[in-house]
Formats: C-alpha cells, structure tokens, sequence
C-alpha cells in the first residue's frame, strides 16, 4: 500500500458518512456514527482478507480513517449539514355528508320515444 491508496482511502471517510446519513437519515447521530464505524470495521476485514501483504499498514490506516469519521461527524453536526427539515403536518381528512338516495327524474329536454304504432299512424 502507499502514500496515494492511503489518501484515497482517507478521502472516502465523507463519502461514508453521507452514505450512512442517506440511508439511516432518521436514526440519532450516535447510532449513525456507530454504522459509520461498523462499515470501516467490516472494510478492513474485507482488505486484510484480500491482501494479508498490506495486513500490517491496513489497520493503522484504519485506525485514522476511524478517527476522520469522527472528525467529520463533528463537523457535519456541528455546520447542520445533514439537519432535516421539519415533516409536513398530514393532509387535514374532509368527511362527505352522506347524500340520500339518487331519483331519476326524466330529463325534459330529451324526446319520449316514439313507438312503431304511433309512428304509423302519421
């Protein structure tokens, strides 16, 4: 591992924390903080697991990129970078009077129909 892939792995402390918010946004900071550790936890593992070479400067680097979480946590609760905006109230429920049976009543503008008799007859 060198000095680039340490850099790059710091830089994605931002990047977990955000995803963590964006996925678990109703949950308290601490909570969220804790997934964030857990995350890295389960990266780490991952990385010693696939390169048991760099095992030895893997978990010092995860050791700061821990303590970056932290730092930016603090920062983003701090700054309300992640403050959520009130819920809007729920939509007031209107009740329907209930109406009373529907009467058909003929429509005047409409002609009666005229049966085969009558229509003889003229």
């Amino acid at each position: 591992m060198n000095i680039e892939q340490i850099v790059k792995l710091m830089g994605l402390a931002p990047v977990v924390v955000a995803g963590i918010e964006s996925i678990h946004g109703e949950a308290d900071s601490a909570t969220k903080q804790q997934l964030a550790q857990d995350s890295l936890l389960l990266a780490t593992g991952v990385a010693q697991a696939v390169d048991p070479a760099d095992a030895a400067v893997i978990t010092p680097v995860a050791q700061g990129v821990s303590a970056l979480i932290d730092s930016v946590v603090g920062i983003f609760n701090a700054t309300g970078f992640f403050k959520h905006k009130p819920k809007p109230a729920p939509a007031p429920v209107h009740t329907i009077a209930p109406i009373g049976p529907v009467v058909a009543t003929p429509d005047p503008q409409q002609a009666a129909p005229v049966s085969a008799s009558a229509s003889a007859a003229c």
